[in-house]
């Protein structure tokens, strides 16, 4: 990643202009030692609230505001994905649980055996959705896992996963920009999709959290508990392995 290709870097130049230490903004906006320094390096992506504390502390224009508020990197190329993928296999194959990779746009890149099991699919039929955003993949008509599964659980499920995507790009602060525009473009053409997204606007204006990260699945004709755990990649910040754990349900 070139050094203006994240939002830390635009920071960063603020930052130097102002003539402000990583340590001194830190305390100013209350941050714990080293995140600004994460910030920079593009490891982690600031929520909006610390964005708005930084423009704030650092007595921003508007220009420069919206700069790092409606921040969008350039797409990813073929080789960083390449590396994510080939750097994060090792885990996907050794993990008895299922997962995938995904990158900041939602967009899947890798899969275990377990995740295709759970969907009830092949590899082969995985193929049609590498590279395409995970919403669209769930939304799929003809997945073989939404044959098997109740009308009202699939919307709990799609709801939590929207909620989950909304909160998770900025919703509110990215929603003009194009990718995210024809996304929701192809997602509203899904029979499923409408219903749910209208009433996960509405919960995410009102700032309602999209609960604890608990899903169900079935599972072999049963209703299974999995949490979904999200693990950050460190050496590709913007890709992140999601990964269902199964819940005692006992």
């Amino acid at each position: 990643m070139s050094d203006s290709n994240h939002l830390g870097a635009v920071l960063k130049q603020f930052r130097k202009s102002k003539g402000i230490t990583q340590q001194e903004l830190e305390l100013l906006i209350e941050a714990a030692p080293g995140h600004v320094s994460r910030i920079e390096s593009g490891t982690t992506n600031p929520t909006k609230e610390t964005l708005i504390k930084i423009i704030k502390q650092l007595s921003l224009t508007e220009k420069e505001a919206n700069s790092l508020l409606f921040f969008e990197m350039e797409e990813l190329t073929e080789s960083e994905i390449q590396r994510a993928v080939e750097d994060t296999q090792a885990y996907l194959s050794s993990s008895p649980y299922p997962a995938y990779l995904a990158d900041d746009r939602f967009r899947v890149h890798n899969w275990n055996l377990p995740m295709l099991k759970l969907l009830g699919a092949d590899e082969r039929y995985a193929q049609k959705f590498r590279g395409i955003c995970s919403l669209a993949v769930l939304f799929s008509p003809d997945l073989p896992f939404r044959q098997s599964i109740p009308k009202d659980r699939f919307k709990t499920i799609g709801m939590h996963e929207i909620q989950y995507f909304l909160d998770e790009i900025h919703y509110d602060l990215k929603k003009e920009m194009k990718w995210v525009c024809e996304l929701i473009l192809v997602l509203t053409k899904f029979p499923d999709f409408n219903d749910i997204w209208e009433q996960a606007q509405y919960n995410y204006r009102r700032g309602l959290e999209p609960g604890e990260n608990i899903i169900y699945f079935n599972v072999s004709g049963k209703t299974e508990k999995f949490f979904m755990s999200v693990i950050k990649q460190t050496a590709h910040p913007r890709f992140r392995i999601v990964e269902y754990l199964p819940q005692n349900n006992g």
